[in-house]
C-alpha cells in the first residue's frame, strides 16, 4: 500500500511496516498511516526497505518503531542522519 510516497504491508494488528518508498532527501515516517480511509500505526521498517536508495540524506523514525530489519539502509550512499524521537524502544 503506497502513503505519502512510502509503500507499507499492513499486519493483521491494525500496524503497518514500512517497505520501500518513492522519497528522496529528508524522509518523516509518520507514526500513523491512513490507508483506504483507516489508520493504521506504524511499528516497523522492514528488512532491505531502503536499500541502495541513495538520494535518502535523513530519516525520521517516530517513537511507534519498535522493529528495523537487517540491510535496511543498505548502500544509502548520502544517508548522513537518522533521527529517533525521544521515548523509542528500539533500544532497550
Amino acid at each position: 500500500w503506497l502513503y505519502d510516497g512510502l509503500f507499507y504491508h499492513i499486519n493483521d494488528d491494525r500496524t503497518c511496516s514500512v517497505v520501500s518508498t518513492l522519497k528522496t532527501g529528508e524522509i518523516v515516517i509518520p507514526q500513523v498511516a491512513v490507508i483506504e480511509g483507516k489508520n493504521y500505526i506504524v511499528t516497523a521498517i522492514l528488512e532491505g526497505a531502503f536499500q541502495s536508495k541513495d538520494k535518502i540524506t535523513s530519516i525520521d523514525l517516530p517513537n511507534s518503531v519498535t522493529s528495523i530489519g537487517e540491510y535496511a539502509f543498505l548502500n544509502c550512499t548520502e544517508l548522513k542522519d537518522i533521527n529517533l524521537q525521544m521515548y523509542t524502544s528500539l533500544f532497550p
